[in-house]
């Protein structure tokens, strides 16, 4: 399915080029070229992915029975934390064409991004609990955007397009609780979680992005980005729970569902670049920021929806020629 995709976004980029070149003008150079410029970009991501809801999977816990005044009381404590992400690197390239008149633009951007995260502790000598989570985006956007100059150092640039998303994830889990009877005999509960979901969505992407050129070739730029997504979701669950004596029970749990939703996510990106122009032909724009990119309802690993997000820095090279 995401290969279609991919021959899709190609299909799309090439027809929106020839319907965008049968308006372009010639009397308005853009960058000193009267037919435009084509621009390449490669980013290096530097991310730490975090997912919420999976507090279940990655807490620890305790079950204390006794007997009052001839009553059964059962006290559970518990407690439950996300896991914590980790800083891995990601990389995401850009192909575009910049009409000279008027200042369209086109693009296709792939993101490819594979983060993890965890959580262990030690309640004791003979309990311990230990999760990971593995998670993997895949991204390919393909937009039109207009270039306009409100002001000599300032440029806006309005863009829509069509966003496909593959999501994978994984959860392998192996939580330990004890189970404390009146009797003073004990019994230890073990979990082994090992479940995956993969996402493909498809939808629209709408955004702003703004170019503050402050001096000498150096400048702030932000985007502001916000997409709706239409995919499915497959969904496998294989967990075992083992309960030692005197309770003395194994359950084995297989599960899986295939799910169809709408789903929202959101770009933010904050950053500083520097440009200039080599050979007086070649566009050359060096970018450093953070992102910070945001999937709604994206995790249904846990017991309620979580939302997955990637957070961090961002080193970007553009040439246009």
């Amino acid at each position: 399915m995401f290969r279609k995709i991919h021959i899709f976004f190609v299909t799309f980029l090439y027809i929106t080029a020839n319907i965008l070149q049968a308006d372009q003008f010639d009397e308005t150079p853009y960058c000193n070229k009267s037919w435009g410029e084509f621009s390449l970009r490669g980013d290096f991501l530097y991310w730490k992915p975090h997912v919420s809801c999976l507090e279940l999977d990655c807490g620890s816990g305790i079950i204390t029975q006794t007997i009052t005044d001839g009553t059964q009381v059962v006290t559970s404590s518990e407690f439950d934390i996300d896991p914590s992400g980790k800083w891995n690197g990601g990389y995401r390239v850009a192909a575009g064409y910049r009409f000279a008149n008027p200042q369209w633009e086109i693009e296709a951007i792939w993101t490819d991004f594979h983060g993890k995260a965890c959580r262990s502790s030690q309640e004791s000598p003979s309990i311990s609990n230990e999760t990971k989570y593995c998670v993997s985006l895949e991204q390919i956007d393909s937009i039109v955007a207009y270039n306009a100059a409100l002001a000599p150092s300032f440029i806006v640039r309005p863009f829509f397009g069509v966003r496909g998303t593959r999501i994978h994830q994984n959860v392998h889990a192996k939580l330990v609780s004890e189970i404390i009877f009146s009797s003073t005999s004990t019994a230890v509960d073990m979990r082994t979680l090992n479940d995956k979901q993969t996402y493909y969505g498809i939808g629209p992407l709408l955004g702003l992005q703004a170019d503050w050129d402050i001096i000498c070739g150096f400048g702030a730029y932000g985007t502001l980005a916000a997409g709706l997504l239409y995919g499915n979701f497959d969904i496998n669950f294989d967990d075992i729970d083992v309960i030692t004596p005197p309770i003395a029970k194994n359950i084995n749990t297989s599960n899986k569902r295939h799910v169809h939703a709408y789903d929202c996510n959101i770009d933010l990106v904050l950053g500083l670049y520097w440009r200039t122009f080599l050979c007086n032909s070649i566009d050359l724009v060096a970018r450093l920021g953070f992102e910070h990119h945001e999937y709604f309802n994206q995790n249904r690993l846990g017991v309620s929806r979580g939302d997955v997000s990637f957070n961090g820095a961002i080193a970007s090279l553009d040439i246009g020629f």
